[in-house]
This record gives C-alpha cells, sequence and structure tokens, in this order.
C-alpha cells in the first residue's frame, strides 16, 4: 500500500552501521518497509565505515550551509546517513561517541524538515534521546531490552522531561512494556518483531526458497543451535541466523 504524500522519515539508531546487531536489522527492515509505501527513508546512526563517515561529514556541512534536502532520501527510497563515529561496544556491537554523534544529531533533526522521527533503544548509551529536543516532528520511541530500562533509574527526572517530548511509546516485548510502566508510567503500545500470520503476505517468486531468521539473546544465544527444514542448514553463531 502506498501513501498519497509520502511522509519524511528519520529512524534514529544507537547503534553502528552498517547493520550487524539484531536491533540494527529490525531498524534496517522497518526503513524498507516504509520506503516501499513511497515514504522519503533516512537512517540516522553512527559509523564505523570510513566511506559512510566521509559522506556523512559531507551532507551535515552542506545541511549546516543551508541545503535542507542533503539528508533527504528519494521517495521509496532509503539514505543511510552516518551522523558520528560509532565505538566498539562488545565483539559484534558498536555505539555512537557521545560527542560527535550528539553534534550530528542536533544538526540532523533541528534542520532537515522530518515529518516523523523514529528512535531506536532511545535509553542506550547515546545521546539519541536527548536529542528529541532538536526536532519539532511527530517522535515515536521503541524499547526493546529490558535492561537498558534499569540502567537509567538513577537519572529518572531528566529522561522523564525528554520522554514527554515522544508523542508515541513502543515496546518491542512484554517485558520492555512492563519496565517501562514501572519506570516511566504512560501509554505505550506493545509491538513484538515477528510476522503475524492472519496479514497477507506477496507471493514468493518461482523457485524462492521461504527463509528463517530465529534470534536468542542472553543465556540462550551461547549453546542455541538449530536446522533449518527449508534448506536443511545448521546455525550456532551468535546472531542464531540461518543460512537462508
Amino acid at each position: 500500500m502506498s501513501v498519497p504524500e509520502p511522509l519524511s522519515i528519520a529512524l534514529v539508531s544507537p547503534l553502528g552501521w552498517p547493520a550487524y546487531d539484531d536491533l540494527a536489522r529490525r531498524l534496517e527492515a522497518e526503513a524498507a518497509s516504509l520506503a516501499r509505501r513511497g515514504n522519503r527513508v533516512t537512517i540516522l546512526a553512527p559509523s564505523s565505515a570510513a566511506e559512510l563517515l566521509a559522506d556523512g561529514r559531507r551532507r551535515l556541512a552542506a545541511l549546516a550551509a543551508g541545503d535542507r534536502t542533503a539528508l533527504a532520501a528519494a521517495p521509496g527510497s532509503v539514505r543511510v546517513v552516518a551522523v558520528g563515529r560509532a565505538l566498539p561496544a562488545g565483539p559484534r556491537r558498536r555505539l555512537g561517541g557521545p560527542f560527535d554523534l550528539a553534534a550530528g544529531l542536533e544538526t540532523a533533526l533541528s534542520l532537515t524538515p522530518f515529518d516523523v522521527v523514529h528512535l531506536h533503544e532511545p535509553l542506550a548509551p547515546s545521546p539519541a534521546l536527548a536529542a528529541l529536543r532538536h526536532t519539532g516532528a511527530l517522535t515515536a520511541a521503541t524499547f526493546h531490552r529490558p535492561e537498558q530500562l534499569v540502567g537509567v533509574a538513577f537519572v529518572r527526572p531528566l529522561v522523564e522531561r525528554a520522554l514527554a517530548r515522544v508523542g508515541i511509546r513502543i515496546a518491542a516485548s512484554d517485558p520492555a512494556r512492563r519496565a517501562l510502566a514501572e519506570l516511566f508510567p504512560g501509554p505505550c503500545l506493545l509491538m513484538p518483531p515477528g510476522v503475524d500470520p492472519a496479514l497477507p503476505h506477496p507471493p514468493r517468486e518461482a523457485g524462492e526458497r521461504p527463509g528463517l531468521v530465529v534470534i536468542a539473546r542472553g543465556a540462550d544465544r551461547g549453546g542455541f543451535a538449530s536446522r533449518c527444514g527449508s534448506c536443511g542448514g545448521s546455525t550456532s553463531t551468535p546472531s542464531a541466523r540461518s543460512p537462508c
């Protein structure tokens, strides 16, 4: 389904790009889905890729110089803009550095006329939530991991003021929803990841095999092993991603 007038949408990720973490891959899938509906989708994320960082710096400089379209994607497409350097945060995870990412987000959100800004994991160690003060767009925030919520309890007054600017709160799991309600009460939508079997899906092309992705976190990851019924492949990787 397309929209009558394409929206300009910014998806803000605290995780480094290209997408390696399962959260970043979910954001990547969201961007593709929104673009298929005709929207202009810009992913704002830290990065450790030299070419992506250089392109991001050029675009942010052009935006600061007056080109308000410097970060915008074409209708029906996705543009990734590196707004800061990603720092190591584990074997396969990188988070945004606090200083250059804060400056990049301020420039991007204050000068680009986005219609919607969607923050993913806004309470992760990044300035994403604080960046809300720089935008007048409709804002949404999705909370994925409940442990991120527990870690901000000691700065609760500051977080409450920032969350007051969020128009739509979304929890990706019931534990995340309960943790959010306990610390910061308020309306929250529960939208778990995955596919709703009741929704119609586009038919597969001739010869195309169905895919399967299984995601496990915490203690379940280390010993995870499965076999895909479609391709027969086995996986025990940290991301538990099947070969198909």
